[in-house]
């Protein structure tokens, strides 16, 4: 019998490092797959903000209102990060309405569960490196089937609505900074973290946990 992990991510698309954190866990990801390591990612949604108007709006107004700053100090740290991890960070002039975007996940999720972390990750870059609009519909659906989704399919889905998205939120009632990550394997838990941690430490988890050499 193959050994297999399975990954539960809770993320918001807003969250700066969400993208650090997700391009980290990425990597650890391809390296358990080039282990022969079945690995099944599921990502579901947390709202950090849920005043952004449809459509998204000014990334520096968004910042002023929320953190009293067009640019906070710890924005850096996050460009520092990133860098160092050789990640083409370049802001996004719009803070993103993740509605859309977390509604489209789930329903990825839910369908097409093995397409899912390609398209969330494609999301995140497409905000993070691309300065896409994610919280439009139709940018949701060019990037569905940038991965091989029908993308109009996915941009027209209303299984999963604005509304929904809340309660899905408190599925995960102990979550309160994101991301928030859980490997299990077998259906029993090998470790638990949150933040944007390294590669390399996802990585020694694995090994302390004999999942990897």
């Amino acid at each position: 019998m193959s050994l297999s992990v399975d990954v539960c991510v809770v993320s918001d698309f807003l969250c700066p490092w969400c993208y650090v954190g997700g391009v980290r866990l990425d990597r650890a990801i391809q390296y358990l797959k080039e282990k022969g390591i079945q690995t099944n990612v599921t990502w579901h949604a947390f709202l950090i903000e849920d005043r952004i108007p449809a459509g998204g709006m000014d990334f520096g107004k968004y910042m002023d209102r929320r953190w009293g700053a067009p640019h906070p100090y710890w924005l850096n740290d996050v460009e520092n990060s990133a860098k160092a991890d050789e990640m083409p960070l370049k802001w996004n002039d719009i803070a993103v309405d993740t509605f859309e975007a977390h509604c489209c996940s789930e329903y990825v999720g839910k369908h097409y569960p093995d397409k899912q972390h390609e398209f969330h990750m494609a999301l995140l870059r497409a905000n993070y490196e691309e300065n896409k609009n994610i919280s439009k519909r139709e940018i949701i659906g060019q990037i569905a089937s940038s991965v091989g989704l029908n993308g109009d399919e996915i941009a027209a889905q209303t299984e999963f609505k604005r509304d929904d998205i809340p309660r899905l939120c408190f599925m995960f009632p102990d979550v309160h900074s994101v991301p928030d990550v859980t490997f299990s394997s077998g259906g029993k838990k090998l470790f638990h973290y949150s933040g944007a941690q390294t590669t390399q430490w996802v990585l020694r988890q694995l090994v302390q946990n004999k999942i990897i050499q």
